[in-house]
């Protein structure tokens, strides 16, 4: 059996080349919108000089062959994904779960068979390569993707050492959620110290003139 290394990028352009309509094809039923697709290059990414588009959150497809496997990246401010996909119901799921399945299939060599795909939204996609351990440098494959008048680029990497890792929570999620606890905390303690500092309104003249002639 071939191993998924970064070697293999001639055999993965040309898969993608041959099955570009259909890449197209998958991508327009999961994302309720028309595609199309076009070769893009193949290189060897160092992960210091991932794209900066990485920084940001985007769509995670993950494929995964016995222990190793492969990302595909669709970055969300590239404008192609709907905003059902961050968070999908029973449908929309289903709908991803099948682009995972279906990416897999035309994007590797065919002596590639995966057994598990995932795919969803990651907050960061550079954490989700850390976190998935991709090889550095890595294999990468490019296609352009476009739909109307929206275009990006589709980042295909290999091999992913840990692929089932690559939507675990991001390692700062405690510390944002502890620095929003802090927060709404002040916030309770401030409105109290005002609330304490209100006094209370003095009897106007009018009350006080009815009184005195009681």
């Amino acid at each position: 059996m071939s191993e998924l290394t970064p070697e293999i990028a001639d055999q993965v352009l040309t898969a993608c080349e041959t099955n570009l309509a259909e890449i197209a094809g998958a991508f327009t039923r999961a994302l309720d919108a028309e595609f199309s697709a076009t070769l893009g290059e193949s290189s060897l990414l160092k992960l210091g000089e991932a794209a900066a588009e990485f920084d940001g959150p985007g769509l995670a497809v993950v494929v995964s062959i016995g222990e190793v496997g492969a990302m595909i990246l669709l970055p969300e401010s590239t404008g192609l994904l709907p905003s059902w996909y961050a968070q999908p119901d029973a449908t929309g799921k289903s709908k991803l779960t099948t682009l995972a399945q279906e990416l897999g299939m035309l994007v590797l060599p065919d002596s590639f068979f995966s057994d598990d795909f995932q795919a969803g939204r990651v907050a960061a996609l550079k954490q989700a390569i850390k976190t998935a351990e991709l090889t550095d440098p890595a294999g990468q494959v490019t296609l352009n993707l476009a739909s109307a008048s929206k275009q990006g680029v589709v980042s295909i990497l290999w091999p992913v050492h840990r692929p089932s890792s690559a939507f675990a929570p991001t390692s700062d999620a405690p510390a944002q959620a502890q620095e929003a606890g802090q927060e709404a905390a002040q916030e309770a303690a401030q409105e109290a110290i005002e609330k304490k500092n209100v006094k209370p309104a003095a009897p106007s003249s009018v009350a006080g003139s009815v009184n005195r002639q009681t």
